[in-house]
């Protein structure tokens, strides 16, 4: 070949790859050290698959595993230009991909052949890649899946290989595949989409399901496995707030009616080491809650987990050693029954009227039948007397009204007041407060008062 011919080559080859450098990012082609004798680089062709692509994996006839995949490993394509190409000879190369077997490829490097055959004297490395791109799975008949199994117990490939070929089938010695395990196949091929998946998701812009605004992928998060996508921003206010409630068991994704969790990994991104302490102590705190042999410190400036004994009211803190009844919360009182405030009486009287007759035993043996019983009177008397009675506004004695008008006379302390208002009224002059156009009782003096209607036994008298 002449010497004007090699440097037109040259000059091709210089040019196809430059025009290559330009198109492509360096995930999709790497141009050879400069330093190399022959001009070369690797291409990396993301093949394109449909929609509801699957990976089934065949371990045996009776395990099998799919997968759903958007995303599949590049078909890596290293080439090296020879001195006479384009001219008189094709780029030699090396093909491998790992989820397609050798006689897969082998078919593959008939087609880049074929190509070169049908474009002697002309670049071709463009047309490779766009060959291995957009046809390859289709010249390879796959379809909507791949499938994987275990050709022997050292090595991996796929159940298409029966249907591509020859019955004498020979590998194409520029093939490459060297990935032992099927394991190591699946592997790579989840983490490679996972990671493309994330990085689509993060170069892109995406509208907020709380604020609506429209952020870059990297100032928002998608929730697995709602795919729900909020900002940053927002769910980190939303996992706050949650955490300073105490809801965390679990923190589920803020879409509406949306009831995926929000992945311990994801809250400790989104918030500060500080809160994410707080949310591990309560998640903990609520295990420890499903555990009946476990209690909190009463103490607010301990609240120290505790274990309890079995049938025991003793509760002994080992963070500051106080000693205190499991039931009442307050220091331990031994075979004493507990004492109540007004508030626990009023709740232990309603959990013995709602209880069933276990419930009832139970309450009897903790705090005694008689005490129980007195509690319980005690309430039902306040509520009576809260319902039909008033406290004198001088002595606060309670004074219930039977019948009469609405000026009070107090037989414990004398003093008078108004039963509507409870006013204390003048000794002298009570009935002044009913008189009076500025008083709010004006004219109320019999107010309430039922009027008992005897005209029928009148008329029968006469």
């Amino acid at each position: 070949m002449a010497d004007g011919d090699e440097d037109c080559d040259q000059v091709e080859q210089e040019n196809e790859l430059s025009a290559l450098t330009s198109i492509y990012d360096l995930d999709t082609f790497q141009p050879h050290d400069e330093t190399a004798n022959q001009l070369g680089g690797i291409l990396y062709a993301m093949v394109n698959i449909p929609p509801s692509f699957q990976v089934i994996v065949e371990r045996s006839q009776d395990q099998v595993q799919t997968y759903a995949i958007s995303y599949l490993p590049a078909i890596c394509l290293e080439f090296t230009l020879p001195k006479c190409y384009p001219s008189l000879r094709p780029p030699t190369f090396t093909i491998s991909c790992c989820w397609l077997n050798k006689f897969q490829l082998s078919l593959l490097c008939e087609h880049l052949d074929q190509i070169w055959e049908d474009n002697t004297g002309c670049v071709v490395l463009f047309d490779w890649f766009q060959f291995l791109t957009d046809e390859a799975i289709d010249k390879l008949g796959i379809l909507q899946s791949v499938c994987l199994h275990l050709k022997s117990k050292k090595s991996a490939t796929t159940s298409q290989e029966e249907d591509l070929s020859d019955p004498v089938r020979v590998v194409d010695p520029r093939v490459v595949q060297e990935i032992p395990s099927l394991n190591m196949i699946m592997e790579r091929i989840i983490t490679f989409n996972e990671q493309t998946i994330d990085r689509n998701f993060i170069n892109g812009y995406h509208a907020c399901n709380i604020c609506f605004d429209e952020k870059s992928g990297a100032d928002c998060v998608q929730l697995q496995p709602c795919q729900h996508v909020h900002c940053k921003d927002c769910v980190s206010n939303y996992i706050t707030v949650m955490i300073d409630d105490g809801k965390v068991n679990p923190i589920a994704c803020p879409s509406q009616e949306c009831s995926s969790q929000i992945l311990p990994l994801m809250i400790q991104r989104l918030v500060s080491n500080e809160y994410y302490e707080r949310y591990e102590q309560l998640q903990l705190r609520s295990a420890l809650e499903t555990m009946s042999d476990v209690v909190y410190c009463p103490r607010l400036s301990c609240q120290t987990a505790v274990l309890v004994e079995k049938n025991s009211l003793l509760g002994r803190c080992p963070g500051c050693q106080y000693a205190f009844c499991i039931k009442c919360q307050r220091a331990y009182h031994g075979v004493v029954p507990c004492t109540l405030s007004p508030k626990d009486a009023r709740e232990l009287c309603e959990r013995y009227m709602n209880g069933n007759a276990e419930e009832r035993l139970e309450m009897v043996k903790l705090y005694g039948e008689q005490k129980l019983h007195k509690v319980i009177e005690q309430i039902q008397s306040e509520d009576w007397l809260q319902k039909n009675s008033k406290r004198c506004p001088r002595c606060r004695a309670d004074i219930e009204k039977k019948d009469g008008c609405n000026k009070m006379h107090c037989v414990i302390c004398h003093g008078n007041f108004c039963w509507i208002c409870l006013q204390k009224l003048d000794k002298h002059r009570p009935y002044i407060h009913f008189s009076n156009p500025s008083s709010r009782c004006f004219n109320k003096l019999f107010d309430g008062i039922v009027q008992h209607d005897d005209s029928d036994d009148d008329d029968e008298f006469w």
